[in-house]
């Protein structure tokens, strides 16, 4: 248990040190035109999914510019 502890202290003292030279990337909304309107499509798992045109078409989204 006392070298667990030590441990975590020495990585808790490395990264402190470190810690004054990282900066993470914002993560912001920037990218949001409030002008716009967005579309959101719920899918059953992880995966990369492709939308056909004929299914855009039958529930009305078929003349939005994608």
């Amino acid at each position: 248990m006392k070298l667990f502890l030590l441990k975590i202290l020495i990585i808790a003292g490395v990264m402190a040190t470190l810690g004054s030279d990282l900066h993470a990337q914002a993560f912001n909304n920037e990218w949001i035109d409030y002008n716009k309107t967005y579309y959101k499509f719920k899918v059953g798992s992880t995966g990369l999914y492709r939308i056909s045109q004929t299914a855009l078409v039958s529930i009305g989204l078929g003349s939005i510019p994608a």
